[in-house]
């Protein structure tokens, strides 16, 4: 784990609403974590992941721009193994096949309840 002086988990929250960013964000904070940085389309996500090198990613799937969520994912994880749990409103079959069977990462389904969303990120986490 990469972790700050304090060794507290980075996690880079990639989230097209900045006010849902911002609420995930203070969360995570409260429960202990580091947000390493938000952002809002998945070639950030990217430039943000390869530069703050985060833990674990909170990943929307659907962003702004030209890329989504998954698109985002894979390219991260092909330059370095991160763990990515996925957050979305849809309940769509084929795009929860998709992460599973490509390995991508865990699900949360939006709107998330705060304890399963820590829970997952503990579990992912190893902890």
């Amino acid at each position: 784990m990469n972790g700050s002086a304090s060794s507290r988990p980075l996690i880079l929250v990639v989230e097209d609403e900045i006010i849902i960013a911002m609420e995930i964000q203070v969360r995570l904070e409260n429960e202990g974590f580091a947000v390493c940085g938000i952002a809002a389309t998945g070639e950030r996500a990217i430039r943000t992941a390869r530069e703050k090198k985060p833990d674990i990613i909170l990943m929307d799937i659907t962003l702004r721009g030209e890329m989504d969520g998954l698109e985002a994912a894979r390219l991260i994880q092909e330059e370095r193994s991160v763990p990515v749990i996925f957050l979305s409103a849809s309940d769509n079959q084929d795009l929860l096949r998709q992460i599973r069977e490509n390995r991508l990462g865990r699900f949360v389904s939006k709107p998330f309840n705060e304890t399963d969303l820590i829970a997952a990120i503990r579990r992912t986490l190893g902890g």
